[in-house]
């Protein structure tokens, strides 16, 4: 079995700085280590 991890976000902007943040507040909130190679 495999897990899948669902996640949805809507950015008014879609830039650099918007996704890097979006990517370091979905680590966070899953706490997914921020070394992990597997995050995509």
């Amino acid at each position: 079995s495999s897990t899948k991890l669902i996640s949805v976000e809507f950015l008014e902007q879609v830039n650099n700085v918007t996704i890097g943040q979006l990517i370091l507040r979905i680590l966070t909130e899953w706490s997914i280590s921020y070394s992990s190679p597997y995050i995509f």
